[in-house]
């Protein structure tokens, strides 16, 4: 599709809060960047393709296989690492032809020093243009009593706090994902406040993101009193006072503090229950709860919300755009998904000047369709990524389905 360091003529398709401009332009590519944007009335020929931002997945598991139980994902992390560099570059490929050109990893399966060995893993497939662009964080942080405690690198005290944020920053993470409570069926809040609000504070110092596992209404409110950058998965928000949940909503969107659904994964989980027949009670409600949740929210917070499916979780396949069919089929318009999927995964990430635009100066992180998917039906949409003509990231074609 790139000639002479030139698109064809294309559609581009850029989104902004308040319009949609859709419009035929031609694309200089240098170095990995868009350098230049020629406009209509100045190219010659027919546009073949519409062309978006390549998607960013604001929540996956690069060290965790997906499509699996939990036990076989935890057989799968302790196996040998050779199996798994194997598995994950599949996955990372699989990712990159359906679109997602970045991500950001919300931790591994294992706690122990050697758990970044994934990220070195997933930095070399970068580099040869094999994996999406990935921000991660090193380990997932929990505490005694946290859910999946046996995966957290636990965090009691400020000491420990001080050498997470020392490690993380030594092995290039730019995120630190936080469990503060336990699971089903009361998520009671396991993290201290105060050391919570500490991890927070010191980490945002030395210029980290903080993303909270916060599914009870009383982590949720400790990840925002403390200003956490991320709400992950958020289902009982629908639970809490609808006064306090209105100024929370403004805060929100005044401090940018951002809400990853994982619509899909929470999904997943609910369907292998009901298949294999073990815990379909918890998964049955957590479903149930993240629809009426989306529902509720999804409208207050479209600037704020972020494609983010779980990707690699129990049951829950990599290179999947179903995250994005699910939001629309519960009343999302297709222009706020496909924001949510480029310009506020971009933002989230602190890398609004650079990711997530058809601009010069921005990454050329591209997805040629060969129809305009605004425009596609609901039907459509839960096949999405048969639209998809190709896929390029730093300027390269990694993906062609013509």
């Amino acid at each position: 599709m790139p000639r002479d360091n030139w698109t064809r003529p294309v559609y581009t398709i850029k989104l902004s809060e308040r319009y949609t401009d859709i419009g035929p332009e031609k694309l200089r590519i240098e170095q990995g960047r868009i350098v230049e944007v020629i406009h209509a009335g100045q190219i010659d020929g027919t546009p073949e393709f519409f062309v978006t931002p390549g998607f960013i997945n604001c929540h996956v598991h690069w060290g965790m296989p997906g499509g699996r139980t939990l036990e076989d994902i935890m057989t799968f992390v302790t196996g040998p690492k050779s199996e798994q560099e194997e598995v994950i570059r599949e996955n990372t490929l699989r990712s990159l032809k359906v679109g997602i050109t970045t991500v950001c990893d919300k931790g591994p399966a294992i706690a122990g020093p050697d758990a970044p060995w994934v990220y070195r893993a997933i930095k070399d497939l970068e580099r040869v243009g094999s994996a999406p662009r990935t921000f991660f964080s090193a380990w997932t942080v929990g505490t005694y009593g946290s859910f999946a405690q046996h995966a957290c690198r636990k965090v009691t005290t400020e000491r420990e706090a001080d050498e997470l944020i020392a490690d993380s920053q030594r092995v290039g993470a730019t995120v630190i994902k936080i469990i503060p409570e336990w699971g089903y069926p009361d998520y009671r809040l396991v993290f201290r406040k105060q050391l919570f609000r500490y991890l927070v504070i010191k980490a945002h110092g030395r210029g980290f993101l903080i993303s909270a596992h916060a599914k009870g209404c009383e982590a949720i409110l400790a990840a925002l009193v403390n200003g956490a950058d991320c709400i992950d998965h958020g289902i009982q928000i629908k639970d809490i006072d609808y006064r306090v949940m209105e100024k929370n909503f403004r805060y929100m969107q005044q401090a940018g503090i951002f809400f990853a659904p994982t619509l899909e994964g929470l999904l997943c989980r609910y369907e292998g229950a009901l298949v294999n027949g073990d815990g379909a009670e918890d998964s049955s409600y957590e479903w149930n709860a993240a629809v009426l949740t989306f529902r509720k929210v999804a409208q207050k917070l479209a600037e704020n919300i972020l494609f983010a499916s779980d990707a690699g979780s129990e049951y829950t396949p990599h290179g999947s755009l179903r995250e994005l069919y699910l939001m629309r089929s519960l009343g999302l318009g297709t222009a706020t998904i496909f924001r949510a999927a480029t310009s506020n995964g971009a933002r989230f990430l602190r890398r609004g000047s650079q990711l997530g635009a058809l601009k010069e100066n921005y990454f050329a992180d591209m997805i040629f369709w060969f129809k305009n998917p605004l425009e596609l039906s609901l039907q459509e949409w839960e096949h999405l990524e048969k639209y998809i003509a190709g896929v390029m990231i730093n300027g390269n074609l990694v993906a062609d389905h013509i």
